[in-house]
């Protein structure tokens, strides 16, 4: 609770003060579907598209400086698009960082803002959870780049740095760091890349079939397995391959992708996200709702770990960070407080079923686990 405590509190620190940046009125829908590519990049407005409402693609050439009024960004070369893909804004005074944002809500933020529905995918199309975005991108690529070699994937509070950052988690294959840190590293989302850059492997200890039975539904995961194999998507050595592997590279929609890297595998994907529409699949309650997702998410890493395993291309390996969110510390200071709370009344009503001088520790220790 003190460490709660002391994030609020700085939190409140760095709260901007209202009023202190100014903002660009909107453009209209309209002009916003019909306007020029570039007098939309050359403005700080905010454009929101209605799903595939256009096909206009995104020319290299507009990205010279784009997004950086003082030049941090010039560049020889421009190669790399910044694509955030998220239910939230990024960080609104780092608006800059992005090129392209792909959400499955309105929302203002950045210059160019596709909304792509969950239902864009059909009915249970939000089991797919960000992945029905990431499809859809891969859908309408084509349509939206033209002249670049990579794509920079994030969302609003996870991002891959090249570099090592912030403060590790204890528990997590993440560092934290503060959104105010963002203004110091312009470099980890410049517009040009040498190569692909992903999150650093991590190995399971007992594989990650277990991984995944210990935080959903193992039946889920062999029906999606069983699917992939029936469709030609992996063959069955492949699949006890995936099903046997004890590496997963967190966060893998993240990173650098090159572009046909990026479509060889989301076209993989693609395929696979069928399983929702399949006589395979269970609709599941809560946060299970999202078995989709976490299905993809598995599929995502091992097909990028099979496809680093050869090729001669440059590929290096960051640090998976995590930006620091107010919203998620309240809900982490309502659960702890729920759990102490619960905790105290079990507790209570053990010691009232129990004579003085009984041991009720054990007993104490499997309804905190419980809980």
């Amino acid at each position: 609770l003190r460490i709660v405590a002391r994030y609020r509190r700085r939190a409140k620190k760095r709260r901007p003060q209202v009023g202190r940046h100014a903002t660009s009125p909107s453009p209209t829908l309209s002009e916003s579907m019909h306007g020029n590519c570039g007098n939309v990049f050359d403005s700080y407005s905010h454009v929101l598209e209605q799903k595939c409402a256009t096909s206009q693609h995104i020319p290299a050439r507009y990205y010279n400086d784009i997004g950086a009024p003082h030049g941090s960004f010039a560049v020889s070369k421009i190669n790399t698009l910044n694509i955030c893909v998220s239910h939230l804004p990024f960080p609104k005074r780092f608006d800059h960082y992005v090129d392209l944002m792909v959400s499955p809500v309105p929302m203002s933020g950045p210059r160019r803002v596709i909304q792509v529905a969950d239902d864009f995918f059909g009915e249970r199309g939000h089991t797919l959870s960000e992945y029905a975005q990431l499809l859809w991108l891969h859908d309408k690529l084509e349509t939206l780049i033209d002249g670049f070699e990579y794509i920079r994937l994030f969302q609003y509070r996870r991002f891959v740095s090249s570099t090592p950052l912030g403060v590790a988690s204890w528990n997590c294959a993440w560092t934290w760091i503060q959104p105010s840190r963002l203004r110091n590293i312009p470099n980890e989302f410049g517009r040009f890349s040498e190569g692909e850059l992903f999150n650093h492997a991590i190995v399971l200890e007992n594989g990650v079939v277990f991984q995944y039975a210990m935080s959903h539904i193992l039946e889920d995961l062999l029906n999606f397995t069983k699917f992939i194999i029936e469709n030609r998507i992996i063959t069955p050595a492949e699949a006890v391959e995936f099903l046997t592997s004890s590496t997963l590279i967190p966060a893998c929609s993240t990173g650098i992708y090159s572009v046909v890297n990026f479509k060889d595998i989301f076209g993989k994907l693609r395929q696979a996200a069928e399983f929702v529409n399949s006589a395979y699949y269970v609709s599941r309650p809560g946060i299970q709702r999202r078995v989709g997702g976490f299905l993809l998410e598995r599929l995502n890493s091992y097909l990028l770990l099979r496809y680093l395993k050869g090729g001669s291309e440059i590929r290096r390996f960051g640090q998976y960070i995590m930006i620091e969110d107010r919203r998620i510390l309240k809900r982490l200071e309502r659960r702890i407080f729920a759990f102490v709370y619960r905790a105290a009344i079990k507790i209570g009503e053990i010691a009232q079923r129990h004579v003085a001088g009984v041991r009720i520790g054990s007993r104490v220790k499997e309804v905190l686990i419980e809980i």
